[in-house]
């Protein structure tokens, strides 16, 4: 009889145990479910602003271009912060780590970036060339080529940009879904482990 108590003992403690392990483990995905959605979501909004930022330094480049001469140092000095943000968010979203992998970039996002026919790094570099030769030229814009900051090649700029977000928005996704799975799994065994101890534990002692 004692034997049979001291077993008991043990497989309640270590039903304990390993409940309280899944329940921990739980609660580690939760948060760090949490905390991927936050720094995707700051991601995700970086990539959508650079559509906008796409969209502002085209208005303040034809701005500098065909206003008044008297209004172009106000436009100059707005294209030059539109340029500063959209680069510094370009250079965010291609960060990398200190092994030389892309901290935001997964496969399908590297090929729209570099991989042709999109090949969007290249573009938007060329994009901000555009805009910083504009900047640098302060009086004659006979050299500057115009065609950049017209709506059929700045749409097909948008169109790149909009689905490198679509991207992000998709493996943001895949990330969620593969931790919420997981922790289903986790919330599955651990109504296991009970129903175990049930059957294991609490109901020999019945006897």
């Amino acid at each position: 009889m004692l034997d049979l108590v001291v077993d008991i003992r043990k497989r309640y403690r270590w039903g304990l145990l390993a409940i309280a392990i899944l329940i921990s483990v739980s609660v580690s995905l939760m948060q760090y479910l949490l905390y991927i959605q936050k720094g995707d979501a700051q991601v995700i909004n970086i990539a959508g602003k650079q559509r906008m930022l796409s969209q502002k330094i085209a208005l303040d480049g034809n701005a500098v271009i065909f206003e008044p001469s008297g209004q172009t140092q106000q436009h100059r000095m707005l294209l030059q912060h539109a340029v500063e943000q959209f680069v510094a968010g370009h250079q965010f979203l291609l960060q990398k780590d200190s092994s030389g992998q892309f901290l935001y970039l997964n496969d399908a996002l590297k090929a729209h970036y570099f991989s042709s026919p999109t090949q969007l790094d290249l573009h938007v570099k060329q994009y901000i060339s555009k805009a910083q030769q504009l900047l640098n030229n302060t009086d004659d814009f006979a050299y500057v080529d115009r065609s950049t900051f017209v709506s059929n090649q700045l749409e097909a700029l948008l169109t790149k940009l909009d689905q490198a977000v679509k991207l992000l928005e998709q493996k943001s996704v895949q990330k969620v879904t593969f931790l919420a799975v997981l922790e289903l799994l986790f919330w599955l065994t651990t109504i296991a482990l009970l129903v175990a101890e049930l059957f294991f534990i609490f109901k020999p002692m019945e006897k």
